[in-house]
């Protein structure tokens, strides 16, 4: 967290708020440094943001001049807006302020997840690279899905956290769409039939639309630009629901760890 909806939300906001502003300045936390591209910061002043991608959990910030900022919010990280968010917290990890006084901040990540890289290298970086096809683009298809998954001699929440199977998934997005589709989380990837398949397909893709609806879930430190919580945790399935009735058969949904990761299922509906 926070995953695919969480950082589509902050792009599409960005996009509105913040793209077309031209950088007076860039600050760093000076104790740390990126693993790639920190020398190349002060080079971003006078340029204008051209535009936001992402790619699965990563958002690229595109400036004038060839440079892409390269981020990712790991667990806890977050972006501010001045101009939608005056109250900003202490110690910003970045802070690219812009000619008219207002500021875009990252907060609570370390600067070693971030890159500062050619923009036309950006798609070519290894960890971007390493990712199947997004979640929520055109060619992540019951086929891909199935081909990914019928290689694979492991478990399908183990399997469906690997970016290299669909980009944007992580913990709390899988479990709400094995439960949805109704598959175990222990199940082995490769054992779904293709009915199973197209049901988890399905699941995915509903599962991040309706987040990306309800404005992303907050269960952690996810906020939008202007520090506002979104409100899909509050509809949730079955993450956090430990010790109550699934809705779907009335069985007790349980918590265990699957995969390295805490996980919610209902062993009622989601046998193995």
């Amino acid at each position: 967290m926070p995953e695919l909806p969480e950082v589509e939300i902050l792009a599409r906001e960005m996009r509105q708020h913040v793209v077309g502003r031209t950088v007076a300045s860039v600050r760093a936390a000076p104790d740390q440094t990126f693993e790639v591209g920190q020398e190349q910061l002060p080079a971003l002043a006078g340029c204008k943001l051209l535009g936001i991608r992402r790619f699965g959990k990563r958002l690229a910030l595109d400036f004038e001049g060839g440079r892409s900022l390269l981020t990712h919010l790991m667990m806890v990280g977050q972006w501010r807006y001045s101009a939608l968010a005056p109250d900003c917290p202490p110690d910003p990890r970045i802070v690219l302020e812009f000619t008219d006084g207002t500021r875009l901040c990252l907060h609570g990540v370390a600067l070693r997840y971030q890159h500062l890289v050619p923009t036309d290298q950006v798609e070519t970086q290894p960890e971007i690279q390493a990712q199947g096809p997004d979640a929520l683009s055109p060619q992540f298809t019951p086929e891909s899905l199935a081909e990914g998954l019928a290689r694979r001699a492991a478990g399908i929440k183990a399997v469906l956290l690997e970016q290299s199977l669909a980009g944007g998934i992580g913990n709390t997005y899988a479990d709400e769409a094995l439960f949805l589709a109704g598959i175990h989380p222990r199940r082995l990837a490769s054992s779904l039939t293709r009915e199973e398949v197209e049901a988890l397909h399905h699941a995915v893709v509903q599962v991040l639309q309706e987040a990306i609806e309800h404005g992303g879930a907050s269960e952690m430190a996810f906020v939008h630009l202007d520090g506002s919580k979104g409100h899909y945790q509050e509809v949730f399935r079955v993450k956090e629901r430990e010790g109550q009735t699934c809705p779907i058969c009335g069985a007790t949904i349980v918590k265990e760890k699957v995969a390295g990761r805490p996980t919610y299922y209902c062993p009622g509906h989601q046998c193995l």
